[in-house]
């Protein structure tokens, strides 16, 4: 969940997952997934893990990435799923870890508001705090980012754009409007 060049344990491969709006990105390493992308063009997919990880190394797939690869392809296919992929959030501060987690509890078809994310985190009174994990977060889907909306059940943003959060949501049989 941050944008500076990460530094993981060992040497990390990517793999594409198939979606209805294209391609996504996963990067993992032997045992974590490293990071999740979106859809998007491929080589701008490639750019962004080399840009994090280095050269891309598609040609060997450790366990875990294709593990990752075939639940978000499920989830996509609109399976319900439930993600038991191990992610390194080595890098995260506890604060976030604890948001993260909050926010992989939340149950799919289902959204909740930063605050009731702050309170689940410990802290009551950082929902902005929360927000800003959210628009940071490095697993999309697997920590369901797109479950957290803002109070009354408003959208509030999305770092992919408002229209994955849409899709995500539409996808899990959610229309925004009531958080809880």
């Amino acid at each position: 969940m941050t944008s500076r060049r990460m530094r993981p344990d060992g040497p990390v491969a990517c793999g594409f997952y198939e979606t209805p709006w294209g391609a996504g990105l996963v990067a993992a390493s032997e045992r974590l997934v490293e990071h999740i992308w979106l859809p998007d063009e491929r080589q701008e997919l490639l750019s962004r893990f080399e840009a994090a990880f280095g050269p891309a190394s598609c040609a060997t797939a450790p366990p875990v990435l294709a593990a990752a690869v075939g639940q978000l392809e499920r989830y996509f296919a609109g399976e319900p799923i439930i993600f038991d992929l191990p992610l390194n959030t080595a890098r995260l501060t506890p604060f976030q870890q604890r948001v993260a987690a909050a926010a992989r509890a939340i149950p799919r078809g289902t959204v909740r508001t930063y605050g009731w994310l702050a309170a689940r985190a410990g802290s009551p009174a950082a929902f902005r705090a929360c927000g800003q994990v959210m628009a940071a977060n490095c697993f999309p889907v697997v920590v369901p980012c797109h479950r957290v909306v803002a109070s009354g059940g408003r959208l509030g943003g999305f770092s992919a754009g408002l229209v994955w959060k849409e899709r995500l949501l539409a996808l899990e049989g959610v229309t925004p409007g009531g958080a809880v």
